[in-house]
């Protein structure tokens, strides 16, 4: 019997947060597309950051993530324009 369960869910980060609005920015920053963002505000009762613990992630596949938010948008946007041909 393994170890480990065979169904294994993991959150892959470096434990750094990141809001929507942040995010957005950096993706308008990377495809080149600036049109302002429509992210409305905090409802009553969100959390203002919320961030997964990669913790779990490091133990059980023995390595962190190394990339930052901006690294892996940029790798995704490559991907796109490779599949979509532009």
């Amino acid at each position: 019997m393994p170890d480990r369960p065979l169904d294994l869910t993991l959150n892959i980060g470096r434990g750094e947060g990141v809001s929507v609005r942040e995010l957005i920015t950096v993706i308008g920053e990377v495809t080149g597309d600036h049109r302002e963002p429509l992210v409305e505000g905090r409802r009553p009762g969100d959390a203002p950051r919320s961030v997964a613990s990669a913790e779990r992630a490091g133990k059980e596949l023995g390595r962190r993530a190394g990339r930052g938010v901006r690294e892996m948008v940029e790798s995704a946007w490559r991907g796109w324009q490779r599949h979509h041909g532009r």
